[in-house]
């Protein structure tokens, strides 16, 4: 399939790009985007948090009162889960929450995704360009030619030239995620309204995923 390629400066039809079949124009698998977004977000989980138990406690050891005489409870140690400021039982200790994706479930699932961007004409292409300075103005601009809605993720290719200058100008805009096509997760293409490539990432897809077996 073919899309159009627009022109950043003027906002026209600077030409078409081939589109592969196999990655915009494939079936959609709603169980493969869910098992790879959740893949994703268990691999970004920290999982730091931490609970201390009864050895890791730095109260005192001492026995709190005498075993008998005085009518009270048994108490051995300060340190007990049962008493206030005590360790704690079966509470969260640091673990990985990380687990490996077979590549074709994640190449099935970026697919899905990018095809359903194409059928639901929510991406636009638009010719690799330079910025010779951080300009917030015109990309403002340029988007609110393009763009149709107010959630747009903006996918680069890390080896442009002056990669830095589109990045930085596209900060202050709180409407606008970049992304480099490289990294790009398929949480962001996923819950993006519109994307926004550059020739040179589509090019990239292409080559990545319409290659792959």
């Amino acid at each position: 399939m073919e899309i159009t390629v627009k022109d950043f400066y003027s906002d026209s039809e600077k030409g078409k790009i081939n589109l592969n079949d196999k990655v915009f124009s494939s079936s959609y698998n709603e169980s493969v985007i869910y098992e790879t977004i959740k893949n994703s977000l268990a691999n970004a989980r920290q999982g730091t948090a931490s609970s201390k138990i009864r050895k890791e406690m730095n109260r005192s050891t001492k026995k709190p009162w005498k075993q008998k005489g005085l009518g009270r409870a048994r108490a051995g140690s300060a340190k007990s889960p049962i008493w206030r400021g005590g360790a704690v039982v079966f509470g969260p200790r640091p673990k990985d929450f990380s687990y490996t994706l077979p590549k074709k479930v994640k190449k099935s699932a970026f697919c899905s995704v990018l095809s359903a961007l194409a059928k639901n004409e929510t991406m636009t292409v638009v010719a690799d360009f330079q910025l010779e300075e951080f300009k917030t103005k015109t990309m403002s601009n340029f988007f609110s030619k393009v763009a149709k809605t107010n959630k747009i993720l903006f996918v680069l290719d890390s080896n442009q030239e002056n990669i830095s200058f589109i990045r930085k100008s596209c900060n202050n805009l709180a409407t606008v995620k970049t992304v480099n096509v490289q990294s790009v997760e398929l949480k962001d293409l996923f819950y993006a309204k519109e994307v926004v490539f550059t020739q040179s990432a589509v090019e990239h897809l292409n080559n990545r995923y319409g290659e792959q077996k």
